[in-house]
């Protein structure tokens, strides 16, 4: 344009299934980028743009894994209920601690944005700690086509919830060392939201985690920095005076009576994308229900509770307690976090934590 040279757009083939931040030299002879995969953590790779031959610079984690005992994933994709081809994979455990079957740990986000091949330290815990892992991506998600992406306009939750359900139904009928009554789901904010959503929809799940989720898509819209801006792309001239179907009918929070599984909520205080009041209505409506319910909360945390290394872990510490509390009946490292002597309530009793704040580092 304008006269310029056009520009041409190289694909270089990598050994690697995700490649990360990039830069070139300056006499465009190289490219150093991040590259990782779902087995592998991030290494330094640099490519020779003439040749497109490729190595590896640094290892900086060889120390580490080789200690480690990871999880390979193994690709289990399906035909979702709409006949779109819904990518999956998942994580065996790399140890067995239950006698008898395996449960199952579900992450997925359902928003725009896809789980992609990277990888998660999070899903290999898990797997470490004797839980199969499942990840998917379904419809709505980048990545897979124009088609594939639009599904999430408007959809809030019933699309991609159906993927989501059909993706378990399919994955534990065909594993049958998987245990059914023990599945367990979570994700992060929109993601978060897909959680909650999932839990007014279906009684499928024994135990969910939250993490900074939206529970009423008219607060979101109108309080988060992002909720304006993330709609007229997600919501397309859907407002909360025309749609009114949409944003009461697919937010979790006026359906708060359908959840009965014990949901942990986890926020950030000084979360500007999806305020931290979207966690705490939905805890103050289930407390209200008597149900069990666990809001976690973290001073100083923006979104993603990733501003210190303490808060970072101890989140992710907190679900596999959560978990190994509720699916595992195991509650030690939970009580033992809270100082709590009694068991946890049953599902009925109301929550047994309560909403408590972490500690700053």
């Amino acid at each position: 344009a304008g006269g310029g040279v056009p520009w041409k757009l190289d694909l270089l083939p990598s050994a690697t299934e995700t490649v990360g931040p990039a830069a070139v030299s300056a006499g465009l002879r190289f490219a150093a980028w991040v590259g990782s995969s779902r087995a592998e953590p991030a290494d330094l790779w640099r490519t020779d743009l003439g040749t497109g031959s490729e190595a590896i610079v640094e290892r900086p984690n060889a120390a580490a894994v080789a200690r480690w005992k990871l999880s390979t994933p193994t690709d289990w994709s399906f035909e979702g209920p709409g006949g779109e081809t819904i990518d999956a994979w998942w994580y065996a455990p790399t140890v067995h601690v239950d006698r008898g079957k395996t449960p199952l740990i579900v992450y997925y986000y359902g928003g725009a944005t896809p789980t992609v091949r990277r990888f998660s330290g999070t899903h290999q815990v898990f797997a470490g700690n004797g839980y199969a892992v499942l990840v998917l991506n379904p419809r709505g998600a980048l990545g897979y086509g124009d088609r594939f992406a639009d599904e999430h306009v408007d959809d809030w939750g019933p699309k991609a919830s159906a993927d989501i359900l059909a993706g378990v139904d399919a994955f534990v009928a065909s594993h049958p060392e998987v245990d059914g009554t023990r599945v367990g789901i979570y994700g992060g904010s929109y993601g978060g939201f897909m959680t909650e959503y999932l839990l007014t929809r279906s009684d499928r799940f024994a135990a969910a985690v939250a993490m900074y989720g939206i529970s009423d898509i008219a607060s979101y819209w109108g309080a988060g920095t992002w909720g304006y801006t993330y709609g007229d792309t997600a919501l397309a001239g859907s407002f909360p005076w025309n749609a009114r179907d949409l944003f009461s009918g697919h937010s979790p929070l006026y359906a708060a009576d359908r959840i009965t599984a014990p949901l942990l909520l986890l926020h950030g205080l000084a979360d500007v994308n999806v305020p931290e009041g979207e966690s705490e209505q939905l805890y103050t409506a289930l407390r209200t229900l008597g149900r069990q319910v666990e809001l976690v909360t973290f001073p100083g945390e923006d979104h993603g509770i990733a501003g210190s290394w303490t808060n970072w872990i101890g989140h992710r510490r907190m679900m596999l307690e959560f978990f190994d509390r509720v699916l595992r009946h195991q509650p030690g490292a939970w009580n033992e976090r809270w100082g709590l002597t009694q068991p946890p309530a049953e599902p009925g009793e109301g929550g047994t934590a309560g909403a408590k704040e972490a500690e700053r580092p």
